[in-house]
């Protein structure tokens, strides 16, 4: 079977497109046919194009691989490998062939000793044309579909570019792997799209705005009542893809071997205004601080496609709900995420799955960098939440653990002068102390007032002191505060909790086992 296609360009005019080839002498893309003058040559040697050896063979069943071009004239074709040693970057050809017309190049990766392989042309004197290439696998794969999720609130313009790209790039392809294998739902917290917006291949489904995680987690149950998908993958509405990414997760959750048939797969994000960027391949939460992983990575030099391939095997990993599958008998064995309206719900549920996340080049999403992103009053819930999960997901999060966590954020926001942030983080520390998450019309409700709140009259001082006296409140009674949560955390995990969050038809709770 065909694993991923190899692109020869961007879909999209914004996107970098030496993250997908690059190229010496004259060479041009038309009509998705890849054209090379006389004497140039062009090198897969990419972030989405090269095929990661040591993940591949760790991870799945794959051990032989056959790279194929389809096309007309005669070219050369190579098969590299790459490896960094502590010399630096060291290359093999591992197979060389003239070719008229068509190549076809078998590997055996159990034969080879390398990070990435890639594919290079090189034209002979007459030029030639590349109609398709591809990296293929005759080897055992598994049984999967895919359900994919957007939750949205009022973006249609990027809602409407993304369900394009799926139709152009699956649906309207002649030998699309996913054709057949996907259905989409867009979870619509704004209620705003209708027909008109929508192609007729998705499902739309009309949600309370309850943040991402309301959102998500609607979808997810919708999902889990049709009984066909085996994975599920939450996508958010401002990101851009490419169809790459979505065929290599794809066959990736295909060969996995059943050792990590449980394991979530995450894309990284590349920064969307500098689109050969990576800001995130993923991150760690230790209970006081996010540890970034693979940033300000420039994807188009090869050296950095292997460093962003080398795992640490650290604790407190997760995936962003950017782009993130899961399989849904973790999903059934986990349970639902929280109700945290946004920010945590990604961090808390890889934790609640132990951390086991992978990453794998090729899959990724563009997207607006977070310092960029995020907005002043998303601090309440970051304080709030992330107390919240900290708790439940280390055994040992004690008194120290808060004060370092709460001390940490109020010197910072002191240094920083910032009132605003400082009246979030009240309002956090005191909404925490009651050891409960919201009902969904006191969601509502909340995420209003927290959009309303205003600097008041207090002084910066006064402020700090405040939060000071409430911190060492909270330090007073943490045991206390910590065992209420984890009492009564199970109950948000299950459907009749999140049947009455939604406001949702009672009769799925007869279809969703989620074995709890």
């Amino acid at each position: 079977m065909q694993l991923y296609e190899i692109r020869f360009g961007p879909e999209d005019k914004t996107e970098e497109s030496e993250l997908y080839l690059k190229s010496r002498g004259l060479t041009s893309i038309v009509l998705d046919r890849l054209l090379l003058s006389p004497g140039a040559n062009v090198s897969f040697c990419t972030y989405f194009n090269s095929f990661s050896v040591r993940k591949w063979k760790k991870y799945t069943t794959v051990s032989d691989l056959e790279i194929c071009f389809e096309g007309k004239g005669k070219f050369s074709a190579r098969i590299v490998g790459a490896k960094l040693t502590k010399a630096g970057l060291k290359y093999d050809v591992l197979l060389e062939q003239e070719c008229q017309g068509n190549f076809s190049g078998k590997i055996n990766l159990n034969h080879i000793d390398c990070d990435i392989l890639f594919p290079e042309i090189i034209s002979t004197e007459t030029g030639c044309e590349i109609y398709g290439a591809g990296y293929h696998s005759g080897s055992t794969k598994s049984n999967a579909r895919l359900a994919i999720v957007f939750c949205t609130f009022k973006r249609e313009d990027f809602i409407k570019k993304n369900l394009e790209n799926l139709k152009t790039g699956i649906f309207n392809h002649k030998s699309s792997i996913l054709k057949g294998n996907i259905q989409t739902y867009v979870v619509d917290n704004g209620r705003t799209l209708n027909d008109e917006n929508v192609p007729d291949f998705i499902r739309v489904i009309p949600n309370p705005n309850l943040g991402g995680a309301g959102g998500f987690t609607r979808g997810i149950i919708e999902v889990l009542s049709d009984f066909s998908f085996s994975h599920i993958l939450l996508l958010d509405d401002d990101i851009k893809f490419s169809i790459t990414s979505l065929e290599i997760v794809y066959s990736f959750i295909l060969m996995l071997k059943e050792d990590y048939a449980e394991h979530f797969v995450g894309g990284g994000l590349i920064d969307i205004e500098i689109p050969y960027l990576q800001y995130e391949r993923n991150a760690a939460w230790n209970g006081v601080s996010t540890r970034i992983n693979g940033s300000n990575l420039d994807l188009r030099v090869t050296e950095n496609l292997i460093r962003n391939e080398i795992e640490n095997g650290e604790e407190g990993l997760y995936a962003g709900w950017w782009f993130c599958c899961l399989p849904v008998k973790s999903v059934k064995r986990l349970g639902l995420p929280l109700p945290f309206f946004l920010k945590g719900d990604d961090v808390e549920y890889s934790l609640r799955n132990g951390s086991k996340v992978l990453t794998l080049n090729g899959i990724a999403a563009w997207h607006e960098a977070f310092p960029k992103k995020v907005r002043k009053w998303n601090y309440y819930y970051q304080i709030r939440n992330y107390l919240f999960l900290s708790v439940l997901r280390f055994e040992e999060y004690g008194r120290s653990d808060f004060l370092k966590f709460s001390l940490y954020r109020l010197i910072k926001n002191a240094f920083s002068m910032n009132r605003l942030t400082l009246e979030y983080t009240l309002k956090a520390l005191s909404d925490f102390q009651t050891g409960e998450l919201p009902k969904s019309e006191n969601a509502e409700l909340l995420q209003k007032s927290v959009l309303a709140l205003q600097p008041t009259q207090n002084s910066l001082i006064t402020l700090v002191l405040k939060s000071l006296f409430l911190t060492f409140q909270i330090w007073k009674i943490f045991p206390a505060i910590s065992a209420k949560i984890r009492k009564d955390a199970e109950r948000y995990y299950k459907f009749p909790f999140w049947s009455e969050y939604l406001n949702l038809d009672n009769k799925k709770d007869s279809v969703i086992d989620l074995n709890h």
